[in-house]
């Protein structure tokens, strides 16, 4: 009975440490130029934001019109369940690059539906 008390712990319960993990550990969550390219695109967009919804709104623009009808499309109805068709077959076809980078695609979208959906409740 003794010998259960001192038995060691199983493999699996030690931590994998090898140099993938600690490059992983070292990298920064944003680096320098993604986060200048993010303020000045979400600036960028703030500054024309007011023209773009005129323009878009505006009856007699076919353009705009036309745009913003093709955006509520796909929007709507093609994103998620792309995203997720693609997930699935790169899980079928055991295509790890497939799924990691749709299946992070696909959260990450369903993330900015859910932060976003009640923005557009309020406005």
């Amino acid at each position: 009975m003794g010998f259960l008390l001192a038995a060691p712990s199983a493999q699996a319960q030690q931590p994998k440490i090898d140099s993938a993990t600690i490059a992983r550990a070292n990298k920064p969550i944003l680096r320098a130029g993604e986060l200048i390219g993010v303020l000045a695109t979400t600036g960028i967009g703030l500054a024309l934001d007011q023209t773009l919804r005129n323009r878009i709104h505006d009856p007699h623009d076919r353009l705009g019109r036309t745009a913003a009808d093709f955006g509520n499309a796909v929007g709507s109805g093609f994103v998620y369940p792309a995203l997720l068709a693609l997930a699935v077959g790169g899980k079928a076809v055991r295509s790890q690059g497939l799924y990691g980078v749709s299946s992070r695609a696909l959260k990450s979208a369903l993330l900015a539906g859910a932060a976003v959906f009640p923005v557009k409740i309020i406005m």
